[in-house]
């Protein structure tokens, strides 16, 4: 008779992306880790981060990833939802550390730290009982709510699930050998690989598998980021009178500057994916696209920084075409004023109607008002005009 009851020796590993200067765990960090683990009724075997690219945001200049491996769980190894508290308090902390006001690392806390779950010894096989188990898609099928749970580690698990429920949970192994089972989804990967072959393979899973999870991973931070710039600098560009259009097409730069970072970021998995073809790497690679969907986030950032460009464009036309006419107007003005007789044929008019005789005092006197008059418009002019171009150079540049 089946029973549907395995249960695994466990080695847990959570993963944290996060930004960084200094790739060092602080002893308070170590120990407030340790302590909150204990509290959950766990220990921390390792503690550690790991670089993954370099790369400037703000005052951070590394990519890469907080990795806790917690110590192996014996059989019989303890709940999922159980397992699942260790992943509550190190959101806990990296919360805790984020809202520090002075901090050298920035953890990723809109996702769920990433959680590992490597199983090396199963009982509950029956006479089968054997750590060299041959997974075939019909003993995955026999024992799928117990290896379900584990696959979907963040999700319920509730007794009187649907068939086709406990069924969707197995798709999709990774493996090529009827010995292991790779099994990745959005927050959480299950891996079954025997005690036998933990030494030998597990440094080319941790190449090929994991490393790759987490790369694609971190892209989720940086697209994430970026959109968050760019959603800033949309809002701040709405409120062109107060700021000059300058500091907004600096703002931009730095966009597209962060944008090219995270460009070259996912550029790098190219090669694997379209022109190594290793199958198992490039497997892993396209379930990590699909399930995080890089593929659709990044056309829509690109999308926003592509209107954000052709916004900026069209508002320093417009200032432009602004500045210039008011440029036009005065040196009109200008013109007028020092090419013409404006000042003689005013007060030859004046003396012709107020019928003064042309050597009286008083012709003298009408004569230097006017041209005050005249020096007071050509200032006023003048003073336009260089207004207008400074304003040029203050609110657009060059």
């Amino acid at each position: 008779m089946n029973t549907d009851n395995l249960s695994f020796e466990i080695v847990p590993r959570f993963y944290v992306t996060c930004l960084y200067v200094n790739s060092k765990i602080t002893k308070s960090m170590e120990k407030d880790f340790i302590e909150n683990f204990k509290e959950v009724g766990f220990e921390i075997e390792t503690i550690s981060i790991h670089k993954i690219a370099s790369f400037d945001y703000l005052n951070f200049t590394r990519l890469g990833y907080l990795k806790i491996e917690v110590k192996p769980q014996k059989l019989p190894s303890p709940e999922p939802s159980k397992l699942a508290k260790v992943s509550q308090a190190i959101e806990t902390l990296c919360k805790k550390y984020n809202s520090e006001e002075v901090n050298s690392i920035k953890f990723d806390i809109e996702n769920q730290p990433y959680a590992i779950n490597i199983a090396v010894k199963v009982s509950g096989l029956g006479e089968k009982e054997s750590d060299e188990v041959m997974w075939t898609d019909d003993v995955i099928s026999r024992y799928k709510k117990s290896i379900g749970k584990w696959i979907e580690f963040y999700s319920g698990h509730w007794p009187d699930y649907s068939e086709e429920l406990y069924l969707s949970r197995i798709e999709n192994n990774l493996s090529n050998r009827l010995s292991e089972l790779h099994f990745i989804r959005k927050n959480s990967s299950f891996i079954y690989m025997p005690h036998s072959g933990y030494d030998a393979y597990m440094p080319y899973m941790n190449k090929f598998f994991i490393e790759q999870i987490l790369y694609v991973r971190s892209l989720l931070l940086c697209y994430s980021l970026l959109n968050k710039e760019v959603d800033e600098v949309n809002r701040r560009f709405t409120d062109l009178k107060k700021r000059p259009i300058k500091e907004i097409e600096k703002e931009i730069e730095k966009v597209e500057t962060l944008e090219r970072s995270v460009q070259n970021l996912a550029s790098h998995t190219f090669k694997e994916r379209f022109q190594y073809r290793r199958y198992h790497s490039s497997r892993v690679l396209e379930t990590c696209y699909n399930l995080f969907q890089i593929e659709a986030i990044s056309p829509q950032v690109e999308e926003k920084i592509n209107k954000l460009q052709a916004a900026l464009v069209s508002e320093r036309t417009v200032q432009q075409q602004k500045l210039a006419q008011q440029q036009r107007i005065w040196i009109s003005i200008l013109t007028v004023l020092l090419g013409s007789q404006v000042a003689f044929e005013v007060k030859d008019r004046m003396i012709t109607f107020l019928n003064i005789a042309s050597d009286e005092p008083i012709v003298e006197l009408i004569e230097v008002g006017l041209w005050v008059i005249m020096g007071i418009a050509v200032s006023v002019a003048i003073v336009g005009l260089v207004y207008s171009w400074f304003s040029k150079r203050y609110k657009i540049g060059k």
